[in-house]
């Protein structure tokens, strides 16, 4: 697959007058884009795009890596000013989803809090992730979204690419949507905080009403989902209460479908 081109995504910004064009950086090796723009003195609607990450990480200290230019990776950063940062990754989901969309692909979901699924079947699978990371009121965000993956890798259970779906994504838009919606989302989200988020990342959420298991670092729940509160965290549903996960480093599994209750 062939590189990216900067100057096409720049110009794609500039049409959509979004604050990001003309501040896309691309590399065809780094280590990380998200550490390369905490390294930059000012990140505020600047955007680092890579071919190949060397040290690409993943939520809970995980190595993120894909082939060279089998993906979009990319970083983009922002102030947020005063605003609270209680869910931010979860906005960066949406922002993926609502840029997926454009592109003609539609049965994806949100999989508490970072992952991005795809619906084939009965089957979802990873099609990617966001990493978000802050410092002070400087938050930097982190998207990879698996484009174009050898054979070999998606073959691995739980994990989908576009080519395998049938969908021929063109990168340089793809890249260029990711960025507009989040700029358009960061934007909202500076302004009015999570709260007009909640309504639209419980309609995709992929395990809502469904049994889960939430492994914490000091124990394992097993419950129903039923999706995040104003605050972002996400409810489940155990033993006639209700539970609030917090935890940063709570992984969350289906078990089985179940019917929706009130």
């Amino acid at each position: 697959m062939s590189h990216h081109h900067p100057e096409r995504i720049n110009a794609l910004l500039a049409r959509a007058g979004v604050a990001a064009a003309g501040r896309v950086s691309w590399f065809g090796e780094i280590d990380s884009t998200n550490t390369w723009l905490m390294r930059q003195p000012e990140v505020h609607a600047r955007v680092c795009l890579a071919e190949w990450q060397s040290a690409g990480r993943g939520r809970r200290g995980r190595s993120w890596r894909a082939p060279r230019s089998s993906a979009v990776l990319l970083s983009i950063g922002w102030n947020l000013g005063g605003a609270n940062a209680a869910g931010l990754s979860l906005v960066s989901g949406l922002a993926v989803v609502a840029a997926l969309r454009r592109a003609g692909i539609h049965s994806v979901g949100l999989k508490w809090p970072n992952d991005v699924m795809v619906r084939s079947g009965k089957m979802e699978s990873k099609l990617g992730g966001v990493l978000t990371e802050l410092s002070g009121t400087r938050c930097v965000v982190g998207v990879g979204i698996n484009v174009k993956m050898p054979a070999s890798d998606c073959a691995a259970p739980g994990r989908a690419d576009l080519q395998s779906l049938g969908y021929a994504a063109d990168r340089d838009q793809l890249a260029a949507d990711l960025i507009i919606a989040h700029c358009r989302h960061l934007q909202r989200f500076c302004r009015l905080g999570l709260a007009p988020f909640v309504d639209e990342w419980n309609r995709l959420h992929v395990h809502r009403d469904r049994a889960v298991s939430v492994r914490l670092p000091r124990e394992l729940l097993h419950g129903i989902a039923r999706g995040i509160d104003r605050h972002g965290a996400l409810t489940i549903d155990q033993d006639g209460g209700r539970r609030r996960i917090i935890s940063g480093q709570a992984s969350v599994r289906a078990r089985e479908q179940v019917s929706q209750t009130t």
